[in-house]
């Protein structure tokens, strides 16, 4: 990106003005330009090459008589003539964060095969505070644009103050079968030890005897393999409300010695710090998705010589960056002309939101650099305008909605690409090329939403990856589905077997109407089972056979929305009652 020497002065002085203002030192270097906070310590210091402050952006329509609180200033113009405010509010912050290395009386750490020298202590403290490539404070430095940084807990174990504190159990490792790793006395014990290294009453910043998330994120390695774990080989927001020195902690997030790198740690803090939700994930596109497991050409696990797993995590998406406080959206609600999109690595960094009927869409420009350099990007394409629709959880908005795809090349738009599409009653069109800085034009189109249309959809076995199932949509005069299409279990009674009602507005929204309609069986062998999901926003229509009743072959779904009724048939339902 090419500079003039006024703008780089201007940056520099805008820096000089924030760093001020918010009690740091600001040290040029050969290497760049580093900031430095009196009151923490010195690993939350941020690169501020990447650093900037929160921007809010506002069309400009009426002339802005006032400036919002909480501390905003007009930012430099980046555009001539722009048709936007630039709002800036210095909003730099930390979290601290502990890692506790948890072995058992006969376990004994990985060695740091990339780097020998250092212990594990030094090892697990690099990984995740460092600000090296393929390092915590690294990846959050770049995804939160220099706004947070996670802070190393204070402790007086080994190296004071690296935020690692490693306990050894009374208790061998187990050898057989699987764990519940918050059913059993591991955790408690060590943080028992944890007491005899660090001050933990001092985290309970609010002093109601309870120590948060927000006030002292806690990681626990375990020194396990996976097959020893029940459930997941990491997990966020694990409740243990144990009781240390007179505070009572929570809750905790674990993983395992084996992930090494920083993908799946930095997603389940994600979880922990944030409460950052997963969502519908398109080939590895979001850190809280599979993209935690995206990799690196270069750099490693640090206990392997081979595995790249997790070193190059993917940006958080628009909804989540919005949600940790690293950007505020811009709200449109009527036609504009050529609006500015920048991408996620741009300093200038910028979201577009737009109402839909149920909730509202997320605009933003991806490109392959940075942390998103693993971003699956279709041949000769390295960047696009993407769209995600948040209700109560968040999804991809594909090219083509009526096809299920995780292929990301269905997902991304740009000029002469895929470059047109409606929703919420807006049209999104004169798409630019990609880069940097997109373009776009919304018209607002002169249109009340209504219903045009109804479909179903079900899970079905997807015949192009053996083990994966897909969606298959059906339209709403469908007279008969065979149970044996369905994604089948060896065990029917166990599993979920669901069916779908989705009203299609002439808005382009698709919405689930599964919570409003009424739903019958024609017989008691197949009931329906309502469960409300999303905050009341949906709901999940399921299967349960009654093996107490007489087994029959098919029954009939009666099914009726405002003017839609509908009579479906499920056709060759197992039979349950001769197990």
């Amino acid at each position: 990106m090419k500079f003039s020497h006024r703008f780089f002065l201007l940056f520099i002085l805008t820096l000089t003005f924030y760093a001020s203002s918010s009690m740091a030192h600001i040290d040029v270097t050969e290497h760049g330009i580093d900031v430095f906070f009196d009151d923490e310590f010195e690993q939350t210091k941020v690169d501020i090459q990447y650093s900037r402050d929160l921007v809010h952006w506002l069309p400009k329509g009426e002339a802005l008589l006032e400036l919002p609180e909480g501390g905003h200033f007009f930012s430099d113009e980046l555009d001539e003539g722009s048709k936007f405010y630039r709002l800036k509010q210095t909003s730099h912050f930390t979290k601290p964060v502990l890692i506790v290395l948890l072995d058992f009386s006969d376990t004994q750490f990985p060695a740091n095969v990339v780097h020998p020298e250092r212990s594990h202590e030094d090892s697990w403290s690099q990984l995740m505070f460092g600000l090296n490539q393929g390092e915590g404070n690294h990846y959050w430095n770049e995804v939160s644009y220099g706004i947070f940084q996670m802070q190393a807990a204070s402790e007086s174990y080994g190296i004071a103050n690296n935020g690692v504190i490693h306990v050894q159990l009374e208790e061998a490792a187990p050898t057989s079968e699987s764990y519940k790793v918050e059913d059993q006395a591991w955790i408690p014990a060590a943080l028992d030890k944890v007491s005899e290294y660090m001050d933990l009453p001092s985290y309970d910043v609010n002093a109601d005897g309870m120590i948060s998330n927000q006030e002292l994120s806690i990681l626990f390695v375990i020194n396990l393999p996976f097959s020893r774990i029940s459930g997941a080989g990491a997990q966020a927001n694990i409740r243990i409300n144990h009781v240390v020195d007179g505070v009572e902690i929570e809750k905790f997030t674990r993983t395992l010695s084996d992930y090494s790198s920083i993908g799946v740690n930095i997603h389940e803090l994600g979880h922990h710090i944030f409460n950052l939700n997963h969502g519908q994930d398109a080939s590895g596109t979001t850190m809280m998705g599979t993209g935690a497991y995206n990799e690196d050409p270069t750099i490693t696990k640090f206990t392997s010589t081979y595995s790249k797993w997790g070193t190059r995590p993917a940006h958080l998406s628009a909804d989540s960056k919005i949600r940790a406080g690293f950007v505020e959206p811009m709200a449109v609600g009527e036609s504009l002309t050529q609006i500015p999109l920048y991408s996620a690595v741009s300093p200038y960094y910028n979201v577009v939101r737009l109402p839909a009927i149920d909730g509202y869409v997320l605009i933003e420009n991806r490109t392959q650099e940075g942390y998103d350099s693993s971003l699956p990007f279709a041949e000769g394409h390295s960047g696009g305008l993407i769209a995600t629709k948040i209700v109560e959880f968040r999804r991809f908005l594909r090219t083509d909605p009526d096809i299920l795809s995780y292929d990301f090349a269905d997902y991304y738009r740009f000029k002469d690409y895929q470059d047109e599409f409606s929703i919420g009653g807006y049209r999104i069109y004169n798409i630019s090329e990609p880069g940097e800085k997109m373009t776009f034009d919304i018209e607002k189109l002169d249109i009340a939403p209504a219903i045009v249309d109804y479909r179903y959809n079900y899970w079905i076995p997807d015949p192009n990856r053996a083990g994966y199932r897909m969606i298959d949509f059906l339209p709403k005069n469908t007279e008969e589905i065979d149970f044996n299409t369905y994604s089948l279990s060896e065990s029917p009674e166990d599993r979920y077997y669901t069916i779908n009602l989705q009203a299609i507005y002439n808005t382009g929204d698709i919405i689930s109407v599964n919570h409003l309609a009424e739903w019958e069986s024609s017989d008691p062998y197949l009931n329906l089972q309502k469960a409300m999901v999303n905050y009341g926003t949906d709901a999940i229509i399921r299967f349960r056979f009654d093996a107490s009743q007489p087994y029959v072959d098919r029954a009939t779904l009666s099914v009726q929305y405002e003017d839609y009724q509908h009579n479906l048939v499920i056709t060759n339902l197992p039979d349950l009652t001769n197990p």
